[in-house]
């Protein structure tokens, strides 16, 4: 609750500063972060991951035609996210990205990762389209790829 009271202290200096393109797509992710999150929470994984695309496949690394549409949908998500009052986590930010890069009829690919600790292990994930990573960038160095889902 206090994140959306901090965010509406903020709004009038966020509203100014966002473009027509930007408002669209944070309407357009909204909805999609909270069917993201409805997905993990009610679905099975593997019934989850083929409604993505193949499971242990990855997309091509092409150079993609629009980088700057495909960035702005990875600051979107990682904007709105912080800001929800639902968890909205590396894997409901990859799921809503691969969704919207769909809906663009543009192909990406999820890695799956872990990382072993001494007390307990640690999950990831990312979603790279082309050869840009849209979300969960950060340190997804220290994990180690378990599968991808590729659309």
């Amino acid at each position: 609750m206090q994140k959306w009271l901090r965010l509406l202290k903020r709004s009038p200096q966020l509203l100014r500063k966002q473009t027509l393109a930007d408002w669209l797509l944070l309407f357009e992710a909204l909805p999609i972060l909270m069917i993201s999150r409805l997905l993990v929470l009610l679905l099975p994984f593997r019934y989850t991951a083929s409604l993505l695309g193949e499971v242990s496949r990855e997309g091509a690394e092409s150079t993609l035609k629009e980088p700057e549409q495909i960035e702005r949908i990875g600051v979107i998500l990682r904007w709105l996210s912080r800001y929800l009052p639902w968890r909205s986590m590396c894997f409901e930010q990859a799921l809503a990205g691969m969704l919207m890069l769909k809906r663009r009829g543009l192909d990406g690919t999820i890695y799956f990762g872990v990382q072993k600790g001494p007390e307990q292990m640690k999950a990831h994930a990312w979603l790279r389209c082309g050869n840009q990573i849209i979300t969960g960038a950060a340190g997804r160095e220290r994990f180690t790829v378990l599968f991808t889902v590729a659309s």
